[in-house]
């Protein structure tokens, strides 16, 4: 599903019980707000130890905040089934989509989830007429950098959120996606 609610095609179809299947990515209402939430704390949770108090209560975010989130500006989860297994938000800068809060749960990663879910964000970057995505992303999320940098981010600065040190990255909304850059992950099995 696209970041405007259209159904796309997936790498991978949603079939019967036991066979391979695609994560359902669509936007997140109100009701999504205390999964989110749960969501973000056991994505970070191994990683807690690293993060300054206000940077971790920023990172994750009690369903109040994941409200007022979903006011400012769309926020993506990815679903198998009725579980909820990952989640993007942004927000709208002046030409550019500012990206935040990607978190995978621990047991659905390396299954192209935050891939599907940057895609999303990038679909509705194009669909504005959006010049560039931002992020900005802890230096020791190493996995996650490696993602955003095989999608076409890169590095443009050193940022502090909180007293975390961070790496700023950039990506042209206008550069195609790559192709296959959501593909070649270990796949889940259909609920």
């Amino acid at each position: 599903v696209s970041a405007r609610g259209v159904r796309e095609p997936a790498d991978h179809v949603h079939s019967p019980c036991g066979e391979v299947c695609a994560p359902l990515i669509r936007l997140a209402t109100a009701t999504d707000a205390d999964a989110i939430a749960q969501l973000l704390r056991v994505a970070f949770d191994a990683h807690r130890r690293n993060y300054p108090p206000e940077a971790w209560r920023s990172t994750t975010p009690e369903p109040l905040e994941v409200m007022t989130r979903l006011e400012e500006g769309p926020v993506w989860v990815a679903c198998f089934g009725d579980r909820l297994v990952g989640t993007l938000s942004a927000f709208v800068k002046p030409d550019e989509l500012h990206l935040r809060s990607l978190a995978v749960d621990p047991a659905a990663r390396q299954n192209g989830v935050g891939a599907r879910l940057l895609r999303a964000a990038y679909d509705e970057a194009r669909a504005r007429g959006m010049r560039s995505i931002s992020l900005e992303t802890a230096e020791f999320l190493a996995a996650a950098v490696s993602l955003y940098r095989r999608l076409g981010f890169e590095i443009r600065g050193i940022g502090d959120h909180h007293g975390l040190r961070t790496l700023r990255l950039t990506r042209k909304a206008a550069a195609p996606w790559l192709s296959g850059s959501d593909r070649g992950a270990r796949q889940l099995r259909c609920p």
